[in-house]
């Protein structure tokens, strides 16, 4: 079972990396050993092993890497570059780009969208989700977008791919997210794979009991089963291909007006194809 952790995007310390142009994952120690030059697995950037008395051996970026990295994640800014990368072979005249700022004007605040392109001349931005983002900036961002008719993407990335029917506690943000998209939320892991996932009512079985009072009244409890109120169950749904499983979609107000968290106006969303599977 996962609880609220299963959301965070904040990798642990790296503990292996890859041999420089080679698919060979070694340890620390190991590394420190064969003195070659290695790469981070998921971002590529060149890292290089510390072994350390007072904390766990690791791997560290080089001062070039963090210069690319600009204070992100790992994770996050492997999601940003893999996902602009697969969308800029798939669609070269899309002209896809990371961080690329959107000028500001007089009712919209200057917007920088992880990534952002065009598909089939329709202006779309992704949008990175990680834990310190608040959900009203989610919602601002997400409005914000909307009045620039851009079709927005919002994607969490994970380190591993989740587990089919695990408990867990989704944050504010992501609730909103689940929401604002028909009842799913979108998750990346690897590549240009994006994991959708429905946040399904969770239980747990009460146990039977029974006794009886001081006054030898029969009391029986329990032997059905309960729902959480806010746990959920992942309920996931067929990987998607970035590239060819999403399209533009204008969503109208009163498609939202079951949304517990907040009521939307009409918003531009770049949403997954499929039908509810669920």
């Amino acid at each position: 079972m996962y609880d609220a952790h299963f959301l965070r995007v904040q990798s642990d310390p790296k503990t292996r990396a890859l041999i420089k142009g080679t698919n060979k994952i070694v340890g620390v120690r190991e590394a420190k050993r064969l003195e070659e030059k290695y790469v981070d697995p998921l971002t590529k950037l060149p890292v290089i092993p510390k072994v350390c008395s007072q904390k766990v051996d690791h791997f560290a970026f080089t001062a070039h890497s963090l210069e690319n990295l600009n204070g992100e994640t790992a994770l996050h800014y492997a999601c940003k570059t893999k996902l602009c990368d697969v969308l800029q072979k798939v669609y070269p005249n899309g002209n896809w780009k990371t961080e690329r700022p959107i000028k500001k004007s007089k009712e919209i605040p200057k917007l920088v969208p992880d990534i952002s392109g065009r598909i089939d001349g329709k202006p779309i931005a992704i949008e990175v989700q990680n834990s310190r983002i608040s959900f009203e900036k989610i919602m601002e961002r997400t409005l914000n977008y909307t009045n620039r008719k851009i079709y927005l993407l919002w994607v969490t990335p994970m380190k591993e791919h989740p587990e089919n029917g695990i408990v867990f506690r989704p944050s504010k943000q992501l609730q909103f997210l689940h929401h604002l998209y028909y009842h799913r939320a979108y998750f990346w892991v690897k590549g240009s794979e994006i994991i959708s996932v429905h946040f399904s009512l969770a239980t747990r079985y009460i146990t039977e009991t029974e006794y009886y009072t001081e006054d030898a009244e029969y009391v029986q409890h329990g032997g059905y089963e309960k729902t959480y109120k806010v746990n959920r169950t992942a309920d996931i749904g067929k990987s998607l291909d970035i590239t060819k499983d999403f399209k533009c979609k204008i969503k109208e107000p009163d498609e939202d007006k079951f949304n517990p968290i907040a009521k939307m106006p009409q918003t531009f969303l770049f949403k997954d194809n499929r039908t509810k599977w669920w």
